[in-house]
């Protein structure tokens, strides 16, 4: 009579526990997919902040040539008026770089948490997220341009101050800066630009205006390629994210 009775709280002690240890199962999958689709959409919202910086500097990128290919123009410095020449200026010397600074991913390797991201095809997008921005790093050490301090050093800062008040049409990223992308009459204040327009038609203007129209270019392959992985990721996000909320 003992033996069934001890059989049967044995039995009863193993199911005991191994229902407690599939509901702490069930309870710990539960607790890792919903982390899981936390930083699923904390990783959209950073790719989707870098997106909107990218296009920003695409756009500062194609005013800046557009206004460098008309003050290497032949003649073109000499004719344009004063306060259009100097917004033009300020326009083509404009440095925007691209800064990817990813806080959630960077989390997700520090604290070991990668591998809570289960979808192969979103593992994939970062890795090749990440390994366009690692291509990307020391490209603008690499093609620095004088032209921004050159342009600074012969022209005040109250005048670019003037400028960007009465230009001013688009903000820049974090700090509300206008950014102007077009030209615009503006008050000089009396100051004087015919030194800077005497200086823009030397040689060593003419090499800076050059080196930055290069680097414009060159850099906006660099911003395109930064958008194709970074588009690459959103999708790759937005497709599991639905894909999560029709479970």
């Amino acid at each position: 009579a003992a033996w069934p009775r001890f059989v049967g709280e044995f039995l009863i002690i193993v199911i005991g526990v191994l229902v407690a240890l599939g509901f702490d199962n069930w309870a710990s999958a539960t607790s890792d997919r919903r982390l899981e689709q936390e930083y699923l959409e904390r990783l959209l919202d950073d790719v989707q902040s870098d997106l909107v910086q990218y296009e920003f500097i695409e756009a500062v990128s194609v005013a800046g040539t557009a206004y460098l290919d008309t003050l290497l123009a032949p003649g073109a410095i000499a004719e344009m008026e004063a306060d259009r020449l100097v917004g033009a200026v300020f326009i083509a010397s404009r440095n925007r770089n691209p800064n990817p600074i990813r806080p959630t991913f960077h989390e997700l390797v520090s604290s070991g948490r990668i591998g809570l991201i289960r979808a192969r095809p979103v593992r994939t997008a970062l890795v090749e997220y990440e390994e366009a921005i690692a291509q990307t790093r020391g490209f603008w050490e690499e093609v620095s341009s004088p032209l921004p301090t050159w342009v600074r050093s012969r022209v005040k800062p109250s005048i670019e101050f003037t400028w960007l008040n009465a230009c001013g049409q688009v903000l820049s990223l974090g700090n509300l800066i206008p950014q102007p992308m077009v030209t615009c009459p503006f008050d000089l204040g009396g100051w004087n630009a015919n030194a800077l327009r005497r200086d823009l038609q030397t040689v060593e203007a003419e090499s800076y205006l050059t080196l930055h129209w290069w680097r414009h270019f060159y850099g906006r392959s660099i911003v395109t390629a930064l958008t194709e992985a970074a588009l690459s990721l959103e999708r790759a996000l937005e497709s599991e994210l639905r894909g999560q909320q029709a479970f």
